[in-house]
């Protein structure tokens, strides 16, 4: 099976691939992290900012007013987890603590539900 590839615009910093199954929706989120023509890497702040563009269109597809405010909200999440320093991972546990998320596993921590040591 030929996999599909989509070639972004130079000057589209990301985009939102939105794929429809039974289970619910399924976005996979493509970011520019080089520049398309010096291939330097991209500032961080863009890439970030981009990220949370691309996480409202989980949310909302049109850019109407509540697609703004679902990235607002993102950005403002974004900017206290930024200033505290903290990482979390994809179920929204913090990443190197005593209550990180085991990746792969059920529940916090462990397949039977306990925190990692």
């Amino acid at each position: 099976k030929k996999r599909k590839t989509k070639v972004m615009p130079n000057n589209v910093l990301g985009y939102n691939r939105t794929s429809y199954s039974r289970r619910g929706n399924i976005h996979d989120i493509h970011l520019r992290l080089r520049h398309p023509r010096t291939h330097e890497l991209l500032d961080y702040e863009s890439i970030a900012g981009t990220m949370c563009h691309e996480l409202a269109h989980c949310v909302r597809g049109p850019h109407d007013a509540k697609f703004y405010k679902a990235m607002e909200e993102i950005e403002e999440q974004y900017a206290v987890y930024l200033a505290k320093g903290v990482v979390v991972d994809r179920d929204g546990f913090p990443i190197g603590s005593s209550e990180s998320h085991v990746l792969g596993s059920i529940g916090r921590g462990g397949t039977n539900g306990s925190k990692k040591n």
